[in-house]
């Protein structure tokens, strides 16, 4: 059971791309029998990411770490480093 909308958003854009509509339907029915209906409506209307974000977003929730690195290097890159 899902505690939160931003906890649904997580598991949802966890989810394998090809699951996404049925874990968007399960998710939002958790968050409105937990009486969370305006949250429930919010994440139905939450589109299926293109391919191509969806894989970013996996490297993000599973290599986390190693995109701050990017970002930090980006920063120094863009500061002249």
């Amino acid at each position: 059971m899902v505690a939160s909308y931003d906890d649904a958003v997580a598991q949802l854009y966890q989810a394998p791309h090809e699951a996404f509509v049925a874990e968007r339907k399960r998710l939002s029915a958790e968050l409105r029998a937990a009486g969370d209906k305006p949250a429930a409506v919010r994440l139905v209307k939450l589109a299926r990411p293109p391919l191509s974000a969806w894989a970013v977003n996996q490297l993000w929730w599973r290599a986390g770490e190693s995109f701050q690195r990017l970002f930090a290097a980006a920063t120094r890159l863009r500061a002249g480093d």
